[in-house]
């Protein structure tokens, strides 16, 4: 190898490092913008404090966002409505700066929600009325400053929390099955901060009525229900895999089974 081809050899490695260490620093550089991001959407959807521990996003196209709380609305004495131990997403890094943010995969993991009721009014419905205010109207153009497609969402090891005066030992604690939920977003109408966090909660809430009808007093659980059937009109749009109409609750099953014995009864008279 000739003395020029030499240089021309350490010249372009140079080069290559030195773009190696700038690409990397722009990418560390993300990190802390992206925090912010997600504190400041969140803090303004949900209308009470967020708080996040760290994001990272490397260059392989995976981001890390770890120890996410909302805290509690005024009037509930528990000092956080819900922490998440880590948000796992596969993202397109190229949209982070764009106008709708692709993530092709989210993993949620260890969400612990306490659901508080103050007499018969919860946090949840609170929370959920304030999200419903910045939710995605189909008919309405959307102004938010970030949106998103997220074409998969599963949620891993979830507990959540009832505390009421109502219930014996003022609180229990109930362990959730995995939850999966696809298209929170699409290519036609993306989903807002407020969209994504309503589909979340949304679901954590109509699972939790699932496994809270077993022990919640009556009072409690009709009004929790009628919460979480009023304000999945906004968050529908995003969570048709919990209709499944074999998750329904036994007293939903047995009046859709009385009216379609009532129909075929009519049908079947002269």
């Amino acid at each position: 190898m000739t003395r020029m081809k030499k240089r021309l050899w350490i010249g372009a490695g140079a080069l290559a490092g030195v773009l190696v260490i700038g690409l990397a620093g722009a990418v560390l550089a993300l990190d802390p913008i992206v925090r912010a991001g997600v504190v400041k959407l969140s803090s303004d959807a949900l209308k009470v404090p967020t708080r996040l521990e760290s994001a990272t996003v490397r260059l392989g196209g995976s981001a890390r966002v770890d120890r996410f709380e909302i805290s509690n609305p005024a009037g509930f004495s528990e000092p956080r409505a819900a922490s998440f131990e880590r948000f796992q997403l596969a993202v397109r890094t190229s949209t982070l700066f764009s106008d709708t943010v692709i993530v092709p995969e989210m993993t949620v993991v260890k969400p612990e929600m306490t659901i508080e009721f103050a007499g018969t009014k919860s946090n949840w419905s609170v929370l959920m009325d304030n999200l419903s205010e910045g939710s995605t109207k189909p008919d309405e153009p959307s102004d938010a400053a970030k949106q998103f497609r997220i074409e998969k969402l599963r949620v891993e090891g979830a507990t959540v929390r009832f505390r009421s005066d109502l219930l014996g030992g003022g609180a229990t604690s109930v362990t959730l099955p995995a939850i999966e939920l696809k298209d929170i977003g699409t290519d036609e109408k993306a989903a807002s901060m407020a969209d994504v966090l309503g589909a979340l909660l949304q679901a954590l809430g109509s699972e939790a009525l699932k496994e809270g009808r077993s022990f919640l007093p009556q009072e409690l659980l009709g009004r929790f229900r009628r919460d979480v059937s009023a304000r999945a009109a906004d968050f529908r749009k995003w969570l048709e895999p919990l209709a499944d109409p074999l998750k329904a609750a036994p007293q939903d099953l047995l009046d859709s089974g009385r009216k379609l014995k009532e129909l075929l009864d009519r049908k079947r008279r002269p």
